[in-house]
């Protein structure tokens, strides 16, 4: 039976390998306020990011989130302190991430200019290679 267009859905692999479309009745789902944005519901990764939000409330927040891991994805009302939680996470892994790419840049440099060096000395460069 297909669900409505106006209530939330999203398909959740079972352990089987059969897939099932679930529809919530609510607008939106709500979410648990002790639950770590970050970490995905369905796989346990880690690495779950926002697709989508718009503030529903005062202190309530409506966040489409996925997971890259798994590609679940669901849609959720989370209060204020939940979503500043999340918010500090994401800046942290973003962070890392950064630093991350920035240790990498240095090696593939220091191997480029290695390389260059060597095949400098070597005689393999010549003028017109300019």
């Amino acid at each position: 039976m297909p669900g409505r267009p106006d209530h939330p859905a999203h398909s959740v692999l079972l352990p089987s390998g059969r897939s099932v479309r679930v529809t919530y009745a609510d607008a939106v789902l709500r979410a648990d306020p002790e639950r770590s944005l970050e970490c995905c519901g369905a796989c346990a990764g880690m690495r779950v990011h926002p697709l989508a939000w718009k503030q529903v409330a005062e202190c309530h927040w409506q966040i489409s989130l996925r997971c890259p891991d798994c590609r679940s994805e669901v849609t959720a009302v989370f209060d204020e302190d939940v979503v500043r939680r999340f918010d500090i996470a994401l800046d942290r892994a973003a962070a890392e991430a950064t630093a991350e790419l920035r240790t990498l840049e240095r090696a593939n440099m220091t191997e480029y200019a290695e390389r260059f060096t060597a095949a400098l000395h070597a005689g393999h460069l010549l003028p017109e290679d300019f």
